[in-house]
């Protein structure tokens, strides 16, 4: 193909006149899509700004941005139509040119550039496009959209480890990919100051590269032209990445000099433990004071000025009298070991009082013959006099382990010991297991569930420190399995590891059981309050009332919101007898119902009259169970009020049976057909007896042969049952067998409770 274009091309190699030679590149229905670069003279390839290099054989779309091909949309007709034409065009570097094309074959176009910029300043032109720069050339666009590189020599692509191409797809023009994230914002404001200003932009930034780490880089552009409040610049971007680490290696080697010399000089001021420096020459000479931290002067009550000169003039002079000898015997000693000397002492304050010291001392000799004293000091008279204090401490806590069902526990992790502590059989108990995680696994003191789960716990507070808590069973007295709740805590050494675990067991067996006895006081309240005239839970402790729930709205809204004590007196207000009323408020008042459950009365019950809206009466039931909430401690009541009017009325209906003449008074269970006999005849018949056997002993045998099986089906409980449907009260004659002077048997059934089933039968003899 190139053998056939040149006799396009060969009058223009070496020409000054700026030429070049493009292919039309279509998508099949005749729109130009690209151009492709078949040749380019130097003179062109400097209007355009890139080397003709790097424009041979490339396409127009890999170079430059794609809506610049707009522009050239007239080489489009002079490809396929053989016409010529002649139009204006800007370069990316804002320089106007004009373009004459004509047709050399089909599909080419021949392109000839005039620019009156590229006559008048030719030096200017080739510095674009100079390629012996030390650094990766790029021409640069600033505008509203952000920064975009118009066109960049091959250097840059070396710095970033891409090809061109790669380069164009993985920013597609923008200049910020190539920018590390945390250096954007500098460079784009030094570039933006820059423009403003119209002065040369420099900054270092991190350049993102295809391979390896991010490239320090300094960049330094200069503005070419402002168009439209777009500006251009000509960019260097110079490799200072060694330079630049190198840097900061130094400068992080000057702040850590800085750093350890600031740190040596605030040494003996930031120890915890007030510390001196003294200096003991070469052979028997005292000890020169070097250096008095800040703490050891306060500790003494004296400046670090005072105190230091205070040394000086007696190195002892602080040491109480009695404890000199000995100290400084304990000093020659460890000196001649050479081991560090550790000791307890008194000494005189500036005001005259007598402190207890704790004082180590390190010798370290020197290479001129001379001995230096680090001496720490720490005031311990508190931990003295603290002593006894521990001791009563550690009495008072043997106390609270007797006669308590508390378990402390001690666990080495070096030596997998346990130390368990416990009072049982009324003396106070130890036992030491070693191997503790292995012996849980069968461990008669744990119940075999839980004894995973402990062992579990112990693991966890060694892994994670903190405070472990697990429930679990054991037994630790043989009194039988009770709960307990173990508390685990962490103790840590010098270096930040866990060494021993500390462990409280407390018998929490009652508490569960106060827990689940409160569960179900609310459960059970719960399914009274759809049948109860009147629900309510009450903390007598905060004195008030927690709910309430009432069979009618104007009575729930006569109790709900009031206060504990307010809410026991309207319900005692609306019984209607003067006796009733003061057993209820003897027995429901608040303060009452406090001190009844601190001597251990839980439960409370009467039945009495009650006007619900304030007329009429009915008999009902007040019950009342008391219990400590287990969150909050407080004294819970939880009562009901229910409806036994019907039941009384029954029970009152049998007394008045009861009285009346009556051979038998009985009730029959529908369901068992069970019967039980009341009144004076009662014990006639046994409490087994049922319904059957009753008719085939009293009633049919007694009566003639011919009429029991009659008899027998007009008393059947089905048949009975049947004629109760449509009547209140069945009644049935029989009449006995032998008819000399007795009376005919007069049988009545009704009932007594139709949801319970539950039948009353009556036995009369009739005159």
């Amino acid at each position: 193909m190139s053998k056939r274009l040149d006799k396009f091309t060969k009058p223009f190699q070496g020409s000054r006149i700026p030429f070049l030679l493009v292919e039309v590149v279509t998508d099949g229905t005749g729109q130009m899509v690209d151009l492709l670069f078949r040749y380019v003279n130097f003179p062109a390839a400097v209007l355009v700004g890139l080397p003709a290099d790097t424009l041979q054989g490339q396409r127009f779309t890999h170079l430059f941005p794609a809506d610049r091909l707009s522009a050239l949309r007239p080489f489009q007709a002079v490809a396929f139509s053989g016409s010529a034409a002649f139009f204006p065009y800007t370069t990316l570097l804002g320089h106007e040119m004009t373009i004459t094309c004509y047709q050399p074959m089909y599909g080419l176009v021949a392109c000839i550039l005039d620019s009156p910029w590229a006559e008048s300043s030719p030096a200017e032109s080739g510095t674009a496009l100079v390629e012996n720069l030390p650094g990766a050339v790029a021409v640069l666009e600033l505008s509203r959209s952000g920064v975009q590189f118009l066109s960049f020599n091959q250097r840059l692509c070396n710095l970033c480890h891409w090809s061109r191409k790669e380069l164009l797809d993985r920013s597609a023009g923008d200049f910020a990919s190539l920018v590390a994230p945390a250096d954007w914002p500098d460079l784009l404001q030094e570039l933006l100051d820059a423009g403003r200003d119209g002065r040369d932009a420099n900054r270092d930034f991190r350049l993102l590269r295809g391979s390896g780490d991010p490239l320090w880089v300094n960049l330094r552009a200069k503005v070419l032209s402002v168009r439209n409040g777009i500006r251009t610049f000509y960019a260097i971007l110079l490799d200072i990445d060694q330079q630049r680490r190198a840097q900061l290696r130094f400068a992080e080697t000057l702040r850590q000099l800085e750093t350890a010399r600031q740190q040596l000089s605030q040494l003996f001021d930031s120890l915890p433990v007030g510390c001196c420096l003294l200096q003991v020459p070469f052979g028997d000479g005292s000890a020169v004071p070097l250096h008095v931290s800040r703490g050891l002067s306060e500790l003494f009550g004296y400046s670090a000025q005072e105190f230091l000169q205070d040394l000086t003039a007696d190195p002892l002079g602080r040491i109480y009298p009695a404890d000199r000898e000995a100290l400084s015997a304990e000093a020659r000693q460890a000196r001649e070991t050479g081991a560090p000397l550790q000791s307890v002492c008194r000494a005189y304050s500036k005001a005259g009082s007598i402190l207890w010291i704790s004082i180590k001392v390190v010798w370290q000799p020197q290479p001129d013959g001379s001995t230096l004293l680090y001496i720490a000091c720490s005031d311990v008279t508190r931990e003295k006099e603290a002593e006894l204090d521990l001791q009563i401490q550690s009495r008072l806590c043997g106390l609270l382990l007797e006669h308590s069902r508390t378990v402390s526990f001690n666990y080495d992790l070096k030596t997998d010991t346990a130390y368990l502590d416990f009072f049982a059989g009324g003396r106070r108990s130890t036992r030491t297991v070693h191997g503790y995680l292995d012996d849980l696994k069968t461990s008669a003191f744990v119940h075999p569930e839980d004894r995973r789960a402990l062992a579990a716990s112990v693991r966890r507070a060694v892994n994670r420190p903190g405070t472990e808590t697990l429930e679990y069973r054991g037994d630790y007295d043989g009194s039988g399995w009770r709960w307990y709740q173990i508390s685990w805590e962490s103790l840590f050494d010098g270096r930040g590891d866990v060494y021993r675990l500390l462990g409280k067991a407390e018998d929490i067996t009652s508490h569960k059981a106060a827990e689940v006895r409160f569960r179900n006081l609310i459960q059970h309240q719960k399914r009274l309050s759809k049948q109860a005239l009147l629900s309510f839970r009450l903390d007598l402790s905060a004195n008030q009332m927690m709910d309430c729930h009432a069979r009618s709205s104007r009575l729930n809204a006569a109790f709900s919101g009031s206060a504990a004590d307010v809410c026991l007196c309207s319900i005692a207000s609306r019984l209607p007898v003067p006796a009733e009323r003061e057993q209820f408020q003897a027995l429901f008042q608040r303060d009452a119902l406090l001190n009844a459950f601190r001597c251990g009365t839980i439960h409370f019950g009467q039945e009495h009259l009650f006007a619900p809206e304030g007329t009429g009466r009915i008999w009902a039931r007040t019950m009342l169970d008391l219990a400590e909430d287990p969150v909050s401690l407080h004294l819970t009541a939880f009562c009901c009020i229910l409806d036994v009017d019907e039941s009384c009325q029954q029970s009152m209906l049998l007394q008045t049976l009861l009285q009346r003449d009556y051979e038998f008074v009985l009730t029959v269970d529908v369901a068992s057909g069970r019967c039980r006999a009341h009144g004076r005849n009662r014990e006639t018949l046994p409490s087994s007896s049922t319904y059957r056997g009753l008719l085939a002993t009293y009633i049919c045998a007694q009566t003639p042969s011919r009429e029991r099986a009659a008899i027998r089906k007009a008393m059947r409980l089905e048949t009975v049952t049947a004629a109760l449907e449509n009547t209140e009260c069945y009644q049935y004659q029989c009449a006995p067998e032998s008819e000399s002077g007795q009376r005919a048997s007069c049988l009545r059934w009704s009932w007594l409770d139709r949801e319970r089933g539950l039948l009353l039968l009556t036995v009369s003899r009739d005159g």
